[in-house]
């Protein structure tokens, strides 16, 4: 059975989640609209509304908010973003 609403599961659909990619979370420290932080750090914003459920580029985000990133620990540090490992995926 296919999922047709992402924001929903019913029993009897799978999950299928990927461990092969490694993952960060940002913590935000200004106030910024989804499409402005977007455009600073150079990211993909599909991936970033996908990822953290927002409705709309022009929602703000408030300090302290968490964000999952879709970005390895090396590239957040190229973009200049701090960030704490979600996970990493074994050598």
């Amino acid at each position: 059975m296919s999922i047709s609403n992402a924001n929903t599961l019913i029993k009897g659909q799978k999950l299928e989640i990927d461990f092969d990619q490694e993952q960060i979370i940002y913590e935000v420290n200004q106030s910024s609209s989804v499409a402005d932080f977007a455009d600073e750090y150079d990211l993909e914003i599909d991936d970033l509304m996908t990822l953290n459920y927002f409705g709309s580029p022009q929602e703000m985000m408030e300090p302290g908010q968490q964000l999952f990133l879709d970005l390895t620990r090396e590239e957040a540090e190229v973009k200049d973003l701090r960030q704490q490992p979600v996970y990493t995926k074994p050598e």
